[in-house]
């Protein structure tokens, strides 16, 4: 009986010293970095495109296929896809295909296709999407 009166305050004073309530604290989970969004900017370069990742995007989360269709003969309320890589370095005087599609989605009134209203397209990608999306949904449109 005697040890358990010496034993008692020594375990007391060990606990105390461990400091019991961080070995049965909950850890804090880290935080999702938020992406950086791509911006407006068409100098800045862009990171290397996978056109998969593209089109599970252009499909999925940014519903781009809402608007746009990918099939020839396709009608819909914005620009058909079909063909697109080819129109695209027609459209701006300058502009290689890629930039203009990029301008189409960051800045989508800078040039609006003859035929469509201005306004339609989304006006926020340049703030919504991180420049590895951006690449992404080009690498797709540009197989297209």
């Amino acid at each position: 009986m005697k040890r358990f009166f010496i034993a008692l305050p020594l375990f007391a004073i060990l606990a105390l010293a461990c400091n019991t309530s961080t070995l049965f604290a909950t850890p804090t989970p880290e935080p999702t970095p938020t992406p950086v969004p791509v911006g407006a900017d068409l100098s800045i370069p862009l990171p290397p495109g996978d056109p998969t990742r593209g089109e599970l995007l252009f499909n999925g989360p940014f519903a781009c296929a809402a608007c746009h269709g990918v099939f020839e003969g396709q009608v819909t309320t914005c620009p058909n896809l079909f063909g697109l890589s080819a129109r695209a370095a027609t459209r701006v005087s300058g502009y290689p295909a890629e930039m203009y599609l990029r301008e189409a989605i960051v800045s989508p009134n800078a040039y609006v296709v003859e035929g469509y209203t201005e306004g339609v397209m989304p006006q926020n990608f340049a703030e919504t999407m991180s420049a590895q999306q951006l690449a992404d949904v080009l690498a797709f449109l540009m197989t297209k």
